[in-house]
């Protein structure tokens, strides 16, 4: 159509009536916690074996409750009377809170090995230290649920470290290196799959769906308003338009088809469940589908993590201290959502590569379907999330190392000042990935062992300092900081498209400074 002049309406949160068209809804959380911890170490064979075990038990009670937002009048009404309790929404009496026991142990052990030989056996020129350590955690956190509102367990953790460190009699050289494995249940997913696209958002797959159904059942020319039904100048809304080889009346067939497939999708057992969860209302034909909050909606995922720490650590002279440390690191993650979202997305997905995937996203004529709509936003990074479970994922930097050095002057006329470097350094990470041409069209596959790799980084950081005595009780220090030095301006890649070109950049992080004065009294 070209140019054209149009009116645009600017909302003003500050505004009370302008607050309320841009809130979806709200939450109230609470949360106790009461911890008790034993701790008992022992020092045994003069020192050369040194256990411990711990145990810390935690009892968590947490509330939760979403807001209510008036359906008729889109007001967020904070007070509102909740027809399940007959409490005021934000009423915190007569809550029913959600309980948690959990115990974490832990214990280690580690075994010097010039102690515990003793001098006659002993004769090595350094000293050795052998550690072991295994220990559970979990997280405190409010109720979560998942999508069908029911409870989620807090996120829980083992640990299992392995090391060894050695270091020179005078403890002026070291080495330290350490293997670990981490394994967490239920911790909150890093998938970065869209999931406002089906709840807690005002415009998701069940909205649009519901709505177009709706409009195209009982031919609405304005979607919610029952008075434009059947109404001949606006019947492209609710027609189908035929496509290419069509007649009309195949077109409206298909269009019949496709709102029964949408009214038996949204009668299935399981649909119902997560509609009654997030508070879904159809209203028919009166006006637009809308929905509450689940409050403390969360998705989660099963990780481990594994991977070598290496440290290093040199005094050559009393003044210049010099360490290196590198780290290697893999992980993985399973069960993204849990087994209910798995089963929510799989009949979803079946249904909306039936009938139901045919409805018109926006008019009779449009051109996008609910399955593409879904494909595009949602299920797309679904499958290549499920693609990607259970296999070290690129989009974790594999290696990163840091060098940092610092001198301290103790005499001539620079003494009391002292000046340091660091260099960084990180691993190349995987910012995109090949689809991959299958028989079946409403199949996504991705090429996982080629992906688009996004450049490695590294910076440089340099401080340089002075401190003195003003008098004998006040001292001062004074401290120039310069980090990601002669880093200039830069972007740095962050997605791809799906030919490898970039999709999204990000500012690389720029040069800052900072000086520092400090007194002591």
């Amino acid at each position: 159509m070209g140019f054209r002049t149009t009116d645009i309406n600017i909302l003003d949160a500050d505004n009370p009536v302008d607050r309320d068209a841009l809130t979806y809804g709200a939450s109230l959380q609470r949360k106790d916690s009461t911890s008790a911890a034993a701790v008992w170490q022992a020092y045994l064979w003069d020192g050369g074996i040194v256990g411990m075990y711990a145990i810390r038990q935690d009892r968590i009670k947490s509330w939760s409750r979403a807001g209510i937002k008036d359906e008729h009048t889109e007001h967020v009404d904070f007070n509102a009377i909740d027809p399940d309790t007959g409490l005021l929404a934000y009423d915190t009496a007569g809550w029913e809170p959600s309980i948690t026991t959990k115990n974490s142990p832990s214990w280690s052990v580690v075994a010097h090995l010039h102690r515990l030989l003793g001098p006659r056996i002993y004769r090595l020129p350094v000293n050795i230290s052998l550690f072991y350590n295994e220990s559970q955690n979990f997280q405190i956190q409010g109720t979560r649920y998942n999508i069908y509102g029911e409870p989620i367990a807090l996120p829980s953790g083992t640990t299992k470290d392995r090391g060894i460190l050695i270091s020179t009699k005078d403890n002026r050289f070291s080495l330290r290196v350490n293997k670990y494995e981490s394994n967490v249940l239920d911790a909150p997913s890093t998938s970065g799959l869209n999931t406002w696209y089906v709840g807690n958002n005002g415009d998701t797959l069940f909205t649009r769906g519901e709505n177009r159904a709706d409009m195209f059942e009982y031919h609405l020319g304005t979607l919610g308003d029952p008075s434009s039904a059947d109404d001949p100048s606006t019947s492209w809304n609710y027609d189908y338009q035929p496509r290419a080889g069509q007649t009309q009346a195949q077109a409206n067939a298909q269009r019949d088809a496709a709102v029964a497939g949408w009214r038996a999708l949204t009668a299935t057992p399981q649909i119902q469940r997560f509609l009654k969860a997030f508070g879904y209302s159809d209203f028919g034909v009166t006006q637009p589908t809308t929905l509450k909050t689940l409050a403390g909606f969360a998705m989660t995922e099963d990780q481990v993590s594994r991977g070598y720490e290496i440290e290093f650590t040199a005094n050559p002279t009393k003044n210049w201290r010099l360490t290196f440390n590198a780290s290697k690191a893999e992980a993985t993650r399973s069960n993204v959502g849990g087994a209910d979202f798995a089963e929510f997305v799989d009949i979803v997905n079946t249904a909306l590569n039936g009938p139901a995937g045919d409805i018109r996203l926006w008019w009779g004529g449009d051109t996008n379907t609910l399955l593409t709509d879904w494909n595009s936003t949602f299920y797309s990074n679904y499958s290549l999330m499920r693609l990607q479970e259970g296999t070290f994922s690129p989009e974790l930097r594999k290696w990163r190392f840091n060098l940092i050095t610092n001198y301290n002057f103790e005499s001539g006329f620079l003494k009391g000042a002292w000046a340091g470097i660091g260099y960084r350094w990180q691993d190349r990470v995987a910012i995109g990935y090949k689809p991959l041409p299958t028989d079946d069209p409403s199949i996504i596959t991705f090429d996982l062992a080629n992906p688009y790799y996004g450049p490695k980084e590294d910076a440089v950081d340099f401080w340089i300092g002075y401190s003195r005595k003003l008098t004998d009780r006040v001292g001062w220090r004074i401290q120039l900081n310069v980090r990601n030095a002669f880093q200039g301006d830069k972007l740095i890649p962050l997605t791809t498209q799906p030919d490898g070109s970039v999709a999204a950049w990000r500012i690389a992080p720029s040069q800052t400074w900072q000086l520092t004065n400090t007194f002591t009294f």
